[in-house]
């Protein structure tokens, strides 16, 4: 699944590894796609016409679609603000390529992952596509040639409700795939409300009272604009992914050591729930999550 910008500078690092990037499909994130959120017949998912979706079915296209509620770190020193964001993406199945931490250094449920390239491909449409908040509908995204679908902003939704897209189709065909807003975090320790300082010579740990989610997802990077540090060193990224019920993850400081003292960061941590369809020619991942993201540093 190619990486959507769901989550600003988080884009090409949160949710999960594969084939040298980070990856938001939900099933290849780590996040095992809930058939009963998707509210349909299929496996993981509903096909509202275009074809039976079954079996016999040649997955085509790859979809993925993001919604999150998003709190970031206030500016100049203010209080953290709250934005909702939801953007769609749809690919050329290329067929599996590296799963898991293949391309990095893995520890326990997180990976280190080194800078990729990156690339992406033209944008593929599936026609309009229209949001429901508690089966009510909210907001459209209509396809734009040379930019997609764009990110959709006017729009906001409470933790635990139904969320719903609903593609009319076009190349990829008609679909419709639900999941539900996962609740706040609670009880975030340390609570990452002034920022953080994570060590680069030993291990970490972050803890959280658990909400039922599909998964928690951790992930940790450079600030923006600190990309090529230390003399033209690229930055990678740490993503964990460990269960919401655990309450709990340790970052080991094998993966930390590949940051330098004195460098700016940020953190992000998400708790996600997922749903899939299987339309005609591909299958959709659909992915709701809350975020608390903040500034860190490295020492």
């Amino acid at each position: 699944m190619k990486p959507s910008s769901r989550f600003l500078w988080i884009a090409a690092a949160i949710a999960g590894c594969s084939g040298g990037s980070v990856q938001h499909g939900g099933q290849d994130a780590g996040v095992g796609v809930d058939a009963g959120d998707a509210g349909g017949p299929a496996a993981g998912g509903t096909n509202d016409g275009g074809g039976d979706g079954g079996p016999g079915a040649q997955a085509t296209f790859e979809g993925d679609i993001e919604a999150v509620s998003l709190i970031a770190p206030g500016t100049d020193g203010g209080a953290p603000a709250r934005s909702f964001s939801v953007t769609a993406f749809f690919n050329p199945d290329v067929g599996a390529g590296g799963s898991g931490c293949a391309d990095g250094i893995g520890v326990g449920s997180c990976c280190y992952l080194p800078p990729s390239g990156g690339g992406g491909s033209a944008p593929v449409s599936a026609g309009t596509l229209t949001l429901l908040d508690d089966a009510a509908a909210v907001a459209s995204m209509p396809f734009d040639p040379t930019n997609g679908y764009g990110t959709l902003t006017s729009v906001s939704w409470d933790g635990g409700d139904s969320l719903t897209v609903r593609a009319a189709g076009d190349v990829v065909a008609p679909f419709e795939v639900e999941t539900h807003a996962p609740v706040d975090f609670t009880g975030l320790s340390p609570s990452l409300s002034g920022g953080v300082t994570l060590p680069t010579g030993s291990s970490w740990t972050l803890s959280w009272a658990p909400g039922g989610a599909d998964s928690v997802e951790i992930t940790i990077g450079a600030a923006p604009g600190v990309s090529v540090p230390d003399g033209g060193t690229p930055v990678g990224s740490i993503t964990c992914t460990p269960d919401d019920d655990a309450g709990t993850v340790t970052i080991d400081s094998t993966l930390l050591a590949n940051f330098t003292s004195g460098q700016a960061g940020q953190i992000s941590v998400a708790r996600v729930n997922a749903g899939g369809a299987t339309p005609a020619n591909g299958t959709v991942v659909f992915r709701a999550s809350t975020m608390v993201t903040a500034n860190a540093t490295f020492q």
